[in-house]
């Protein structure tokens, strides 16, 4: 094998542009939003693509590539822990995707994914836009296959994950893998991968960034050596083995096998420097925690589908024990706190809005999942001023200040002419906020808004005073815009590659006589390839994204259109962000009035038939046709002309709808509403409180059809 084919498969122009597509698909999707940080270089990178990916090409092919340091963005978890959330430069993110692309390392490392029992998402074919294969399929397949091994005797089940798994990845080891285990050596690009890793480490020698889906690639591909460890011991024990990730399960028919599993498992990692993490503990598996394992498949983490309506309604019962447990410092269960993000991302209730609001500054890890959900409801003037006023007179840690800053100002009142003083204030102490990420945020929405009459003293300031590439990215993004041509030219010279190619944008078709002399060679690179084609388009970069929303440039207050300004700030979660899931959309019960006019469920069994013109008739008749919606005897007497005097329980239960057959087609019922479905699949039956067994002795004494 010829290993500087890699390194020409990586430096390919077609390699490195796909490597971009897939990011721009996975920031889009990405659940750590972190918009508009990326917004100056994504958009310098698409206005001059051709040059950018001829430019990138030369630099690697010549050997001046340098990878820019790390940031990393503290995410707070609740047991006062921090998951560092690293935030690296475009350039470095493509090329870091490119690296584990089929053509260069990514057809040698999908190997080490043999399922089971590996269950992350190994490469997707060449047709899909994603990087990685449907998360969601492998959730669910992963979670299902534990259930077929309780089912066959393996009762006793323990849950392990690796203490702080990608920052305590060991760099030296990495590279031993992939040249002892994967056989490859001799190539540069190892020595670019080393260089990137190198540069971003927040602990000398130690980490793989969290975030890229590169990096959660690489990572499991470099952990199947610890699969491959169980694999050895399956002839001596009877066990089974589950990996998603960095989450470990194990079953066995007894405790002493998961004991002798973990003591060989705990060993092995300790020789790669790496932990199980302390809080173990073992489960005799019954029916009940099976049900809240199948619960945990249900509440899937990687988006929501066409089937989550039901799901959502089934959870929010139990929405108000949850609030109870978190405001009181309990901690839930692993599938409670699947379904409550679950809900968070589902959810169309604001019932809740503000207790969420309440949680803000003690459940700190929701805090993402809190402001999209609450961002639904921010039009509403009531949450609008109660999320202000936990913004300004609580505690928040950076990360959930950023959210909550982006939240409120997604929402109509933020741009409000009454409310227009305010919203400056707001913004404009957010630039003397200590947290750079929050100073961008404030200072390209100060600009966007025209909250500073002259800007562009404050914007040279704060670029001169920025002790990192992304804020000096935002400033000069936003300098740009103004024609900073010297200040533009200036930065040619940088030793950044995505600070350059926002000046060369902003430059459009740059002047080569006044130039300084010393440019970089991205740089140069650019300006050569530039010299010989013809630039696109003669507006500025900035107005490429959310200034091309304003009705007019500068003016003390504009209106911009709050779905993209939603869009654009992070806050919309993409409903099937995980690829095509695999389900079936096979209908599993129904209700249906016949000509009869009998109420027939699945086609096979009567229910009842009520009386025409009866109270029973009406409401039935009512609701048939609005499956999905809340119902009051109001839209019903107002419809059908009729009074309703008996409670809905009466008639729900003179209808046919009891015990299971009631919770199936009407979870929610109390005295004066309803919500009612009449077309079920099974993972609407899955995901309820639905004994399936009760349900079936129920049909069992019904009437055939």
């Amino acid at each position: 094998m010829n290993k500087d084919r890699l390194f020409e498969n990586l430096v390919n122009k077609n390699n490195l542009e796909k490597a971009f597509d897939y990011l721009l698909v996975e920031i889009e999707n990405s659940s750590l939003a972190i918009d508009p940080i990326w917004t100056p270089a994504l958009q310098a990178i698409k206005k001059n693509r051709k040059t950018y990916f001829n430019a990138l090409s030369e630099l690697l092919i010549n050997g001046y590539f340098q990878a820019d340091k790390a940031r990393y963005f503290k995410f707070p978890k609740d047991n006062l822990g921090i998951r560092p959330v690293a935030i690296l430069s475009i350039t470095d993110r493509i090329i870091y995707q490119a690296i584990f692309l089929k053509p260069v390392l990514g057809n040698v490392l999908k190997t080490k994914y043999t399922q089971p029992p590996c269950y992350t998402p190994n490469l997707s074919s060449e047709t899909e836009k994603t990087y990685l294969e449907d998360w969601h399929q492998k959730w669910d397949d992963y979670i299902n296959d534990q259930v077929k091994a309780y089912r066959d005797g393996y009762i006793y089940k323990v849950d392990l994950d690796v203490k702080s798994f990608f920052d305590n990845i060991n760099h030296e080891l990495i590279k031993d893998f992939l040249v002892k285990e994967c056989n490859v050596n001799g190539t540069k690009v190892l020595e670019i991968l080393m260089n990137l890793l190198s540069t971003w480490a927040h602990k000398p020698g130690f980490g793989v960034p969290q975030g890229p889906e590169a990096s959660i690639f690489i990572a499991s591909a470099f952990l199947s050596q610890l699969d491959d460890k169980g694999i050895s011991l399956s002839s001596e024990l009877e066990f089974r083995q589950f990996r998603y990730n960095d989450d470990i399960c194990l079953m066995a028919k007894t405790p002493e096998v998961l004991h002798q599993l973990i003591e060989v498992l705990s060993n092995y990692l300790f020789d790669i420097f790496l932990e199980l993490n302390g809080k173990t503990s073992f489960c005799l598996l019954d029916e009940g925690e099976l049900l809240k394992l199948a619960k945990r498949r249900i509440y899937s983490p990687y988006g929501i589908n066409e089937d989550s309506l039901y799901t959502v309604l089934n959870i929010e019962n139990s929405i108000p024990d949850y609030l109870i447990k978190l405001r009181n410092n309990r901690q839930l269960e692993q599938y409670e706190v699947s379904a409550l993000k679950y809900y968070l991302k589902g959810a169309k209730n604001r019932a809740y809005c503000t207790r969420f609001i309440d949680l803000l500054d003690k459940s700190h890890s929701l805090s993402l999942y809190i402001c999209r959900y609450v961002q639904k409801f921010v039009d509403d003037a009531s949450v609008y001023n109660y999320l202000c006023k936990t913004y300004s007179e609580k505690h928040l840690y950076s990360w959930s200040k950023f959210w909550v800053l982006k939240t409120l100002i997604s929402s109509k009142h933020f741009q409000d002419k009454k409310n227009l003083e305010s919203s400056k204030t707001l913004v404009l102490n957010g630039l003397n906020d200590k947290s750079w990420e929050i100073r961008s945020l404030c200072l390209y929405i100060a600009e966007l808004f025209g909250f500073i009459s002259d800007s562009s003293a404050l914007i040279s300031k704060l670029h001169k005073s920025a002790d990192n590439i992304f804020e000096k990215s935002m400033t000069t993004y936003l300098l740009g815009s103004k024609n900073e041509s010297g200040m533009m030219s200036d930065l040619l010279r940088s030793n950044c590659t995505d600070l350059q190619i926002i000046a060369f944008s902003a430059l459009n078709k740059p002047d080569l006589s006044n130039l300084p002399n010393d440019l970089s060679p991205f740089s140069q690179y650019l300006l050569k390839i530039n010299n010989t084609s013809t630039v696109s388009s003669s507006t500025s970069v900035i107005q490429h994204s959310l200034l091309d929303l304003v009705s007019e440039c500068g003016a003390v207050h504009i209106s911009l259109d709050t779905t993209k300004l939603s869009k654009e700030l992070g806050l919309t979660w993409n409903q099937n962000n995980s690829g095509k899931l695999k389900r079936s959309k096979k209908i599993v019960h129904w209700v249906e009035l016949n000509y009869s006019g009998e109420l027939v469920m699945d086609s096979a069994y009567i229910l009842s038939k009520p009386n025409i013109d009866s109270e029973n008739e009406c409401f039935i008749s009512y609701v048939i046709n609005r499956s999905g919606k809340n119902i009051t005897k109001k839209d019903i007497e107002n419809d059908q002309n009729i009074k309703i005097t008996r409670s809905f329980n009466n008639i729900l239960n003179d209808l046919g709808f009891k015990g299971e057959i009631k919770k199936l087609f009407f979870p929610i019922t109390s005295a004066g509403e309803v919500r009612f479905f009449r077309k079920l699949k099974q993972i609407d039956v899955t995901s309820s409180s639905i004994d399936e067994k009760k349900l079936e002795k129920q049909l069992k004494k019904l009437r055939p059809f």
